[in-house]
């Protein structure tokens, strides 16, 4: 992760040299709201329906009927291509020449490895059917893009690429990382082991069932929920880079899936030791305890009625439902593929000791295996996708992911609301028997800077630019601090003729709004930084200066190494912004010999 600071330094004209004329005057535009959904239609053969129109549809949002102004089917052959290149296999993204040609005629695929919640048998057998799907060969149109999550946060392994040889090596590259679940099982088993010692301790002085019985599964609860809202950050942080790309993106959540209700199996087995399941029998319970009696619980002990009430304090629902938010307002479909298959892990690797067979119990084993599918179910229904779950053969789910990104209507339509920041749900109904629609249902009207600060995660990670204020970018000479790091000076040039303004008085006013963001590449930032930067020329010295750029000179404070540096400079009053990305090697000034100088 980059840790920079941004210096904001002057402010001035430099000449452009001929004089285009004046810039237009007028007020603040109103941007267009067009909300976008993206619809697979299949009969109950789950054969794709390609012969619908936009009379067939009804769009409804928050459930009112919604006008369609944009409809589109999209069709792209599933025609296999050539390696390309290896120097384009990262080239930039650019912004389309027309909306709704180039764009749709790219599918992204970004293959997401959570290697915090998989085990290395079930990663295994996953990414051989993922990998002979995507790096066999790739079809037209097609970019895939690969990463992983491991202990230190995201990591790219390999930028968007359409070179079917580049993503093959990135998949090897992902058999020799580690794994972590297995940790998890540890401090599992060993949150049980805590809960029967605890317990014998209890009964031998009379008191089974304790308030301390709960303490080790709470603080376990609290450890998987704490690491399950660091992975759904890290997949917001992806999906969010990802909403600056024009058309379609999936994203391939490959996982053993991360539980919606983190401790959720350990508050089931604290339910069957104090009286709410068979306590005292079944070869599931230690021997230690099947002769405890629950129904000589005393007052003040913890109750079964405690456990499921413990659990439900822990659920993740709500985080879930923003991801999805977000990424369906972002055109983003997640896939999620539960790489655990049909086995469960965590039992597979476990030891028979009698702690660890409390596990075992009927009723802890089917929430076990369900808590942390049930999440993986969410995000694919309410983002558009598919969930790939109770199956050792991906293979046949995989391929109609790429079906989907090839294959659907792209309908439009304008809500009265902009920008408000709140979440709305969408309904689509067809007007033909036996056909089933897959759709986002969730979207977040995202405030206008929001969305440019996801345009700007977009450049700086995937190279996206698009420059419609023909901003361009001088790197000025670097300075050492005192601090040890180094003062990196980007000018930035606006050519005033492209620019809304408005008369005020005696002045042309316009208004800029300069965001910056650094990080190392293929890793997180540490964050966007803005500024607004307001404007006002002199009436009378207006057909000068409208020939001139406007020069604003942003001072960003790096540490020596390579950093990724994306710009964001937005018209305010023109609803226009432009997106630039810099590489820089970032080193310390060569001294000059005395000598020299």
């Amino acid at each position: 992760m980059t840790s920079f600071r941004v210096h904001c330094l002057a402010a001035i004209l430099l000449s452009l040299g001929a004089v285009p004329g004046l810039a237009q005057e007028y007020g603040e535009l109103v941007e267009v709201n067009l909300v976008t959904v993206d619809i697979e239609a299949r009969d109950a053969k789950g054969q794709l329906v390609t012969d619908l129109e936009r009379g067939d549809f009804r769009v409804f949002e928050d459930g009112h009927r919604m006008e369609v102004t944009n409809f589109s089917p999209v069709a792209r052959p599933a025609t296999a291509i050539a390696a390309a290149p290896t120097a384009d296999a990262a080239a930039p993204v650019t912004a389309p020449d027309a909306p709704g040609t180039t764009a749709e005629a790219t599918s992204r695929i970004v293959v997401y490895v959570d290697n915090m919640h998989l085990h290395a048998g079930s990663r295994s057998r996953a990414l051989s059917q993922v990998r002979g799907l995507l790096a066999s060969e790739l079809v037209a149109g097609e970019q895939v893009m690969v990463a992983t999550e491991d202990g230190l946060g995201m990591t790219v392994r390999l930028p968007f690429s359409s070179d079917p040889a580049a993503v093959a090596a990135a998949f090897d590259q992902l058999a020799t990382l580690a794994t972590h679940a297995q940790e998890d099982d540890h401090t599992r088993a060993a949150a049980v082991q805590a809960v029967v010692v605890t317990q014998q301790q209890d009964i031998a002085f009379g008191i089974p069932c304790a308030p301390n019985i709960a303490d080790a599964v709470k603080a376990f609860a609290e450890s998987s929920r704490q690491d399950v809202r660091r992975t759904l950050s890290r997949l917001g942080y992806l999906v969010n880079s990802l909403a600056g790309l024009p058309g379609r993106k999936a994203l391939l959540y490959v996982s053993d899936g991360i539980p919606l209700q983190p401790g959720q199996e350990l508050f089931e087995v604290l339910y069957n030791l104090c009286g709410g399941g068979a306590a005292t029998a079944g070869p599931w319970m230690p021997d230690e305890l099947a002769g405890f009696d629950s129904t000589s619980i005393g007052p003040g002990a913890y109750r079964a009625q405690s456990a499921a009430l413990d659990a439900a304090s822990y659920d993740v629902t709500n985080d879930l439902r923003r991801l999805a938010a977000h990424a369906s307002s972002n055109r983003v479909s997640f896939y999620t593929l539960q790489a655990a298959g049909l086995t469960n892990p965590a039992s597979a690797e476990m030891s028979m000791s009698p702690e660890d067979r409390l596990l075992q119990a009927p009723s802890v084993a089917a929430i076990a295996a369900e808590n942390p599918k049930a999440s993986l179910v969410y995000l694919a229904h309410e983002t558009g996708g598919r969930a790939i779950v109770d199956t050792n053969d991906f293979r046949r789910e995989l391929g109609r992911l790429r079906e989907d990104l090839a294959s659907f209507y792209s309908l439009g339509y304008a809500p009265k609301h902009q920008g408000e920041g709140k979440e709305h749900r969408i309904e689509v109904k067809v007007d033909r028997p036996g056909v089933r629609l897959t759709y986002r249902r969730v979207y977040r009207d995202k405030p206008v800077l929001e969305q440019a600060v996801d345009h700007l995660l977009a450049s700086l990670m995937h190279g996206f630019e698009d420059n419609p204020l023909g901003v361009t970018i001088e790197m000025l000479p670097t300075k050492p601090l005192a601090n040890g790091h180094l003062l990196v000076t980007a000018r930035l040039l606006v050519p005033l003729f492209k620019l809304a303004t408005i008369a005020r008085g005696d002045f042309h006013e316009a208004k800029l709004r300069v965001l910056v963001i650094a990080g190392a590449p293929g890793s997180e930032t540490s964050g966007v930084r803005q500024v607004e930067v307001p404007l006002r020329v002199p009436h009378q010295q207006a057909l000068t200066a409208f020939g001139k750029s406007y020069a604003y000179e942003v001072g960003l404070e790096l540490t020596a190494g390579r950093h990724d540096v994306a710009f964001a400079v937005r018209d305010e009053l023109g609803a226009t912004t432009s997106f630039l990305r810099r590489r820089l090697q970032v080193t310390a000034p060569t001294a000059v010999p005395p000598s020299d100088r």
